[in-house]
């Protein structure tokens, strides 16, 4: 009985192991690294964790069809001409949005929930979400051209609302006002937002050296985003695999496995 005990304790400490994020070794917070085959974790993503390709049921955000981090069944919620919530949160606060606002929110909403690429930017405190990103300026100052003259009541829509009955409402206080007015610029716009996630970069998404990323593009075309993720992690890109369906850590049988390789399981002879 003992020696089933030690090997369940052992087995616990390195699944315990195996699951932590040793993105460094002096243990300091890195949250940009290159993180191939990974999704975000959490209900806003797949399961699993890991991109994977989806079939005749992908009714949107198709740059990613192949190589993606949401489901089928979210992009249903996009197959509409007037997208007015996700998964419940309203994007109609202060009126339905112009067609163009409109789009450019929808492709933000594509890009970060079924791009494998986000993963790499991945918010240490809140894992589910991103922080920093990089977003290349023309998409900023376009989004912002776009929805200028469209109205909202919170700055950060993340953190700026009355919640009643799962329902982001106006806070009490605050009043509907145009983008214009409350983000004053692209920059304002994609680093206010969505709060810390996103950063405006002064480089283009047609630059070369470019270290941002594009949120969408032509669906017939390769994703312009490889370009910019070797610019930003150099050799990673090459040397660095991709991480194991279905999560970091490894399952049970292989790290019992691996128990016995490392003979800790010999207290069963």
């Amino acid at each position: 009985m003992m020696g089933w005990l030690r090997v369940c304790l052992a087995l616990l400490l390195l699944l315990q192991w195996t699951g932590a994020d040793h993105d460094d070794d002096d243990h300091s917070v890195v949250h940009t690294k290159y993180r191939p085959g990974e999704c975000l974790p959490g209900d806003k993503h797949k399961e699993l964790a890991c991109p994977e390709p989806e079939g005749p049921d992908y009714k949107a955000c198709f740059q990613w069809r192949d190589e993606t981090c949401c489901t089928a069944e979210f992009t249903e919620q996009l197959d509409t001409p007037r997208v007015t919530d996700v998964d419940g949160f309203r994007w109609d606060h202060c009126g339905n949005l112009s067609d163009r606002c409109h789009d450019y929110f929808v492709n933000m909403e594509c890009f970060y929930r079924c791009s494998p690429n986000v993963a790499h930017w991945r918010n240490p405190n809140y894992t589910s979400a991103v922080l920093q990103l990089p977003v290349c300026r023309e998409f900023c100052d376009e989004w912002y051209d776009a929805c200028a003259a469209d109205m909202t009541c919170a700055t950060n829509w993340i953190s700026d609302w009355l919640y009643v009955n799962e329902k982001n409402l106006c806070i009490n206080s605050s009043s509907c006002r145009t983008f214009s007015d409350v983000y004053g610029s692209g920059k304002g716009l994609c680093e206010m937002l969505w709060g810390p996630s996103f950063v405006y970069s002064n480089t283009s998404s047609t630059d070369p050296d470019r270290e941002c990323m594009t949120i969408s593009w032509n669906v017939d075309q390769p994703s312009p985003n490889e370009v910019a993720l070797n610019n930003i992690f150099g050799d990673a890109v090459n040397t660095v695999e991709a991480a194991t369906c279905g999560g970091r850590g490894l399952s049970v049988w292989s790290a019992l496995v691996t128990l016995v390789t490392m003979g800790v399981a010999t207290v069963l002879l």
